[in-house]
């Protein structure tokens, strides 16, 4: 379903970024910086799904924020959409039929709180099901992929209307619609990159991101007559997006990224990018996180999966402290220098964080001296020492 996508160095949005075939300049890049201090100060706590729940793929704010739909697995059943209030306090299943194991499914819910099913047929063709909010099938569609593609793996589906879509299969990505029309295999005109994960922005705007070797460029646009069209701002960002970008439900954010240490946004008032949290700030250990969303009063939902045990949903507040006492503590922000974050180091300033009130860790990387492939190497910090930033 969602996979986690390999170390992002770029990250690029732009007008006129997707055809079928074609070239397009790269516009000058914003960069978002992997080791922002986070701006935001949370409580956090678990909150308990359904029992017969195995995994979790993915989790959606629908209807701006006030509901939440979580896709899931259980033992015997391999596509399972489970529904909740924003309290997220109880859920009931959306009935929308059983599914072959052998199959592959991803789904996608738009602004309307439509669901869009889409499963593969392992014969080079694809389902497109479309459902309304209570799991009424409004239609349904076959759709044949191109004779190189076999169409057994769904890899991604975003929708920003309702009809239109990009959709992954097999790590290809088209651009179609819920009738069942494949318009084209999307194509980046300014490089030969795959594109290999996708959202919306505030706007309405599909997103793109797409990996190569120099980093991964990542478009808005809209999609006109089965082509990408139109786009705006541009931004880099040196660390792996872990599930879809999405914009945030209380309107604060026009998008944001779910990465593997924490969730980055770009404001929507001032187009200026920051970092919200950093899993480390939280009883979350990283390597658990899969999908986030958030919910209309700005709080996040996060979905933890684990070899081990039960996946966990934790919600996380404003306010509070690693105790998730009420009374909210200024904490100071201290920056940690290594040359590798690894999970034993993260798992550390898991531990330290969610048991002090008064200050909290920022793991930072620095490469050798005179390193440029890294973001900062030895020679930064030496300057960052004595500036007293480090």
């Amino acid at each position: 379903m969602k996979k986690t996508i390999a170390l992002i160095t770029a990250i690029i949005m732009c007008a006129g970024a997707f055809s079928c075939s074609g070239k397009n300049s790269i516009p000058k890049v914003q960069t978002i910086d992997a080791d922002l201090i986070s701006t935001m100060n949370l409580s956090a706590e678990d909150t308990l799904l359904p029992d017969e729940i195995t995994s979790v793929y993915a989790v959606y704010s629908v209807t701006d924020g006030k509901e939440v739909l979580i896709s899931a697995s259980t033992a015997d059943r391999p596509f399972v959409l489970y529904k909740s209030d924003d309290t997220l306090k109880s859920f009931e299943e959306i009935g929308l039929g059983d599914f072959p194991k052998d199959n592959s499914y991803d789904c996608t819910v738009s602004s309307d709180g439509s669901i869009i099913l889409v499963f593969s047929n392992g014969d080079g063709t694809v389902t497109f099901r479309k459902y309304d909010s209570s799991g009424k099938v409004i239609s349904e569609n076959n759709a044949e992929i191109d004779a190189e593609n076999t169409g057994f793996y769904i890899s991604g589906i975003v929708s920003a209307d309702g009809n239109t879509c990009i959709l992954g299969i097999d790590g290809r990505y088209y651009a179609a619609d819920v009738q069942g029309t494949i318009y084209c295999e999307l194509k980046l005109d300014s490089a030969e990159k795959m594109i290999s994960r996708a959202g919306v922005n505030s706007d309405g705007e599909l997103v793109c991101l797409s990996e190569s070797e120099e980093g991964t460029a990542v478009y808005t646009a809209v999609i006109t007559d089965g082509k990408l069209q139109g786009g705006k701002n541009v931004y880099s960002l040196t660390e792996s997006v872990i599930s879809n970008p999405t914009a945030s439900a209380d309107g604060r954010h026009s998008i944001l990224f779910p990465t593997k240490s924490g969730v980055y946004g770009v404001r929507r008032d001032d187009n200026i990018p920051e970092r919200l949290f950093a899993y480390t700030d939280l009883l979350i250990e990283p390597d658990n996180v899969s999908d986030v969303c958030t919910l209309s009063d700005g709080r996040f939902a996060v979905v933890q999966n684990t070899f081990t045990g039960s996946p966990k949903l934790t919600v996380l507040s404003e306010g509070g402290n690693a105790d998730n006492s009420d009374e909210p503590v200024e904490k100071r922000n201290v920056k940690v220098a290594v040359s590798m974050k690894t999970t034993e180091l993260e798992k550390a300033a898991v531990k330290y964080n969610t048991t002090h009130d008064d200050s909290r860790i920022a793991l930072v990387e620095y490469g050798p001296s005179g390193d440029e492939n890294s973001a900062r190497n030895a020679d930064d910090l030496k300057l960052e020492i004595v500036a007293g930033d480090i």
